[in-house]
């Protein structure tokens, strides 16, 4: 059902801020760095200083674009990745 929804393009951490938990939302950036959480889920850091939980192999110094939905962690908003595609 989510997958239907069309997302909401945002652009950086303040447009982030604004949104609910649950909404999905769409995100391009460069991917400055990374943070093995467990396994192969990632903590993905943008340019843009929005925050990407990935279960993905590395991204790092890659342009990507990200469709997700948001979640919050520790009263921090975080977009869990649902798709990743690489720009460059």
């Amino acid at each position: 059902m989510l997958n239907n929804l069309k997302a909401i393009e945002i652009k950086n951490l303040e447009n982030l801020k604004k949104l609910i938990v649950n909404e999905k939302v769409s995100v391009e950036g460069l991917v400055v760095e990374e943070r093995f959480i467990y396994e192969n889920t990632i903590l993905v850091k943008l340019d843009n200083e929005v925050e990407i939980i990935c279960e993905c192999d590395s991204f790092l110094n890659k342009n990507i674009r990200v469709e997700g939905v948001i979640e919050e962690f520790e009263n921090k908003k975080q977009v869990r990745a649902l798709k990743v595609e690489v720009l460059n």
